[in-house]
């Protein structure tokens, strides 16, 4: 029975310090130039976030990439995507992440930046550690290592060696699993890193889970003192709970309580709620295991409370289950029945097929104690059916890793086996080559006689000279009549040479006036483009100003309308509702059913005072018109009922105002997002973001309901994204969507400062 809660083997990431990081990147940013480095710290606020808040590292991340194309800055762009890249990680959107982290690989590698490209080669291999591809996960960190190894960047090579190592892990590699990781801890003394709490952690979980015990718990106990020294309350407590659970193995129930209680102290103290969740879940279970069935009932509501809190559907159905099962063991089972009922109703929002397993086992227990032997039946055969598929895929998995253990022996033994074949041919090309110098000195020996034949036949070209020479008198003689020749020839062609000048300054005459033509032509084209751009200006600006008109009307309209309905209808109303009161003393009613019925009129009167001032005030808010934009969208979320959608605002740089038109298109905007997520998403909680900074105005509207799909033109096209497009294209601005079912929606916006 799994009655324990268990944190995974993972490498800590530190968070602490990141809001400091982010206030302080933010300061530099407000006195930063338009260069390069703006564009650095635009990526590194991005980078500090990517690992909470996604929304705001895509919007930073956004502006980091805007600018970065401007400058042309290649690195500044692969910073961004990786930033970027991180985030989507983070959202556990592992497809998006691995092509953003290519992308920022391939700029790198060109850019011949070494260490950002093994970097990028490692985050490239945790994404396929995620995905379960862990051959393809050890390819990228070994590819990484060699380029670490290079550098000599001990730093990188310690990272890899654990991420390496943990591969192994999940593969079954034990060994391997642990050399790595002994590796990491080498370079990690080395370097003095104060990183080193967390590999002796990793160390000590990996000899426990080989049952090595001695050996977890010096590591474990080497790890509690390095992170305590160091203040680091939350990887201490992963060591104290990971050697409780050596002591709970070996039966020490007394000892493991003692490590629980402080690991549940170290990560209260690193307001690390999901370990002070797991911790009093399995002081509660042991409690359970000991038979101290009213013990365990306090520490199971609390992490019941913390598992709530963070809506861990998974965790909170099997802390209920727990609950429930010490009820039945002491006998109580009216509660220990609705406790049953509460987890199976939860369990069905996650996905755990393990924790309905348990809730199906304890239900028939405890229906078997009841005598409901039908329904204990039930339950016992749905436990089975679970247990038997669990049981069924780790043995496909098993299988699996057989199979491809066997895939990769067998590609060694063809290795070899070619190998040896090689040698072979090796041998017979020697022998070839033993041939071929014997044939070579043959040829040597041919090249002799050759050579001695040649003598010969030298002197008989002697003789041949001297015949030639008697010869060459004659040919004198013949030269002297082929010069009169000549001369006769060298007239005809100077007559030819001065018909073929008068061709060529034809020729050249032609080519200058087929030159004009086309340079009259091509000014006339010139000039009809340079008309047709203006023309194409003219007419974008005639747009731009119809559609400021058009808003202008809009907004001006909605401000009649509210004035109407303020000033007209609502003091109608208001001076009704104080005749019909001044004239209920005047009035004497028969029975109390007319009074009844005038106080009915009354408060309909009052009522529609009410509806006639909120429609007022949506139309044209007065915290718009007075205290701007800020105030405005503040006042409009909060008529909205928090127990139903929860909205987070925050706003930087918004104290002055903005120019009217600006202030009225974001509101507006703004607006229609929010009653979109009211109205379509089934939302329980939306975060919006506002800042201005020197690049203008970039906003994020995130929400976590149900989301859409992209594309669907249904819905890409409907009248509601369209009139967010055109508000925001008349700011000369931007929006992006980034939504699929099931994961919410996010909309970022960027208006620039010109706009």
């Amino acid at each position: 029975m799994r009655l324990f809660l268990v944190l995974p083997l993972l490498l800590s990431i530190a968070y602490a310090q990141n809001a400091t990081k982010i206030a302080s990147l933010k300061e530099q940013l407000n006195t930063a130039r338009i260069d390069t480095a703006r564009i650095n710290l635009l990526n590194r606020i991005a980078n500090a976030y990517a690992q909470g808040d996604s929304a705001n590292a895509y919007q930073y991340s956004l502006q980091a990439i805007s600018l970065a194309n401007k400058l042309n800055y290649k690195i500044g762009l692969a910073d961004a995507w990786l930033a970027q890249g991180t985030a989507q990680q983070f959202r556990n959107h592992l497809q998006q992440a691995l092509q953003l982290f290519q992308q920022a690989g391939d700029i790198y590698l060109q850019q011949k930046k070494e260490d950002d490209y093994a970097n990028t080669v490692d985050q490239i291999g945790k994404i396929y550690y995620l995905q379960s591809k862990y051959q393809e996960a050890l390819n990228n960190y070994e590819k990484a290592e060699k380029l670490y190894q290079k550098r000599n960047n001990l730093a990188g090579l310690g990272t890899v060696y654990s991420n390496m190592s943990i591969a192994y892990q999940d593969k079954g590699e034990k060994d391997k699993a642990i050399t790595y990781m002994l590796d990491a801890l080498r370079i990690s003394e080395q370097r003095n890193d104060k990183n080193v709490g967390v590999i002796e952690n990793n160390l000590g979980k990996l000899f426990f889970e080989i049952r090595n015990y001695p050996e977890a718990k010096n590591y474990l106990n080497r790890s509690i003192r390095s992170c305590l020294a160091e203040g680091n309350y939350i990887d201490a407590g992963k060591a104290q709970l990971n050697m409780a659970n050596v002591f709970i193995t070996e039966v020490d129930y007394t000892k493991g309580i003692e490590y629980l209680d402080a690991a549940r102290t170290s990560f209260e103290k690193g307001n690390f709620k999901r370990g002070v969740q797991a911790c009093a879940n399995n002081i509660g279970a042991l409690y359970i295991r000991q038979g101290k069935y009213e013990q365990a009932i306090p520490p199971l509501q609390q992490a019941l409370g913390i598992a709530r809190e963070s809506k861990s559907y998974s965790g909170v159905a099997l802390i209920e289950q727990n609950i429930g099962y010490a009820y039945t063991l002491m006998g109580k089972y009216a509660p220990a029945l609705e406790w049953l009922n509460k987890a199976e109703e939860t369990a069905k929002l996650g996905t755990d097929q393990y924790t309905f397993g348990e809730i199906y086992l304890h239900r028939s227990q405890l229906d078997s104690a009841l005598g409901n032997y039908q329904s204990a039946y039930f339950y016992k055969s749905k436990y089975q059916q679970i247990s038997d598929k669990l049981l069924n895929e780790k043995v496909a998995r098993q299988v699996n890793e057989l199979q491809t253990k066997y895939d990769t022996e067998k590609k060694a033994h063809q290795i070899e086996l070619l190998s040896k074949d090689n040698s072979i041919k090796a041998l017979l090309i020697d022998q070839q080559q033993l041939s071929l110098t014997k044939n070579a000195l043959q040829l040597s020996e041919a090249n002799l006689t050759i050579t001695k034949n040649e003598l010969d036949l030298n002197k008989q070209r002697e003789i041949i000279l001297q015949q030639q020479l008697d010869s060459a008198t004659k040919a004198k003689q013949i030269t002297e009549l082929d010069k009169q020749n000549r001369i006769k020839a060298l007239e005809l062609e100077k007559q030819e040479l001065e018909i073929a000048r008068k061709n060529t300054i034809l020729f050249v005459v032609v080519a200058l006036s087929a030159m004009g033509a086309l340079l009259a032509y091509s000014f006339h084209r010139r000039k009809q483009l340079k008309q047709a751009a203006a023309m194409q200006e003219a007419l974008r600006r005639k747009e731009d100003l119809a559609t400021k008109a058009v808003l202008e009307a809009e907004e001006n309209e909605r401000k009649r309308i509210a004035s109407d309905l303020h000033d007209g209808v609502g003091q109608m109303m208001s001076a009704a509702k104080m005749n019909l009161s001044a004239m209920e003393s005047e009035l004497s009613f028969n029975d109390p059913a007319q009074k009844a019925a005038f106080d009915k009129v009354l408060a309909l009167i009052d009522d529609s005072c009410k509806e006639v001032r909120s429609v007022s005030h949506n139309m044209m808010p007065n915290a718009l018109l007075k205290n701007g934009l800020a105030a405005a969208v503040r006042e409009f979320i909060n008529q909205i009922d928090a127990r139903v959608l929860k909205v987070n605002l925050y706003t930087e740089g918004l104290q002055e105002h903005l120019d009217k038109n600006t202030e009225a298109v974001l509101y507006r905007v703004i607006q229609e997002c929010v009653n979109n997520v009211i109205k379509h998403a089934g939302a329980n909680q939306l975060d919006i973001s506002i800042i201005r900074d020197a690049d203008g105005i970039a906003a994020t509207i995130e929400d976590n309901g149900k989301g859409f799909d992209l594309n669907d033109a249904n819905k890409r096209n409907g009248i509601g994204l369209k009139n967010i497009q055109t508000r925001i294209s008349y700011l000369k601005g931007t929006v992006e969507w980034d939504a699929a079912p099931g994961r919410g929606t996010l909309i970022a916006i960027h208006v620039p400062a010109a706009a």
